[in-house]
């Protein structure tokens, strides 16, 4: 695979947020998510929440083949001993070809470089086959719950780090 993955800056945040809306457009309209149902999640985000979030310390990584978008990742630390990953993001025409896995890969490795321990991450309860495919990469369930705002569970995922 001819990729890069880099870090994103400000001026990516137009890029990434048509990125993850594109990436998860269908998962919206599989599992009936709507801008009222589902307001600054994933399928509905602006560049402006993605430049909220890296004022708050979280970083974007995008990967391009050919110079090119295909999907991103984002990271930041919630609590001293792990990454915290986010918006894990591939467009559908890229799907199935390892660029998910190496962002994970990729993520872990940055991880690792900041010290860190383990990985975590919440994805949609109801999205089992995505749930099996991060299990697949090593990662368990945790635990999983609802939020009064979303209209769908939360599985938070983790993997200890070697």
């Amino acid at each position: 695979m001819g990729y890069t993955i880099r870090r994103a800056d400000w001026t990516d945040a137009d890029l990434l947020a048509d990125v993850i809306r594109r990436a998860f457009a269908d998962v919206a309209q599989r599992f009936g998510l709507t801008p009222e149902n589902c307001s600054g999640e994933s399928p509905f985000i602006t560049s402006g929440l993605v430049r909220a979030d890296m004022e708050d310390g979280i970083v974007y990584y995008l990967l391009e083949e050919d110079g090119k978008a295909c999907g991103c990742i984002a990271a930041g630390i919630k609590i001293p001993d792990v990454l915290y990953l986010k918006r894990l993001s591939i467009l559908p025409e890229y799907r199935r070809r390892g660029f998910g896995r190496a962002l994970m890969d990729y993520a872990a490795e940055r991880a690792r470089n900041l010290g860190k321990h383990r990985v975590e991450f919440g994805t949609m309860t109801e999205n089992v086959d995505l749930i099996r495919w991060y299990e697949g990469q090593g990662f368990s369930v945790k635990e999983a719950r609802g939020f009064e705002h979303l209209s769908f569970g939360v599985t938070f995922m983790h993997k200890t780090l070697e």
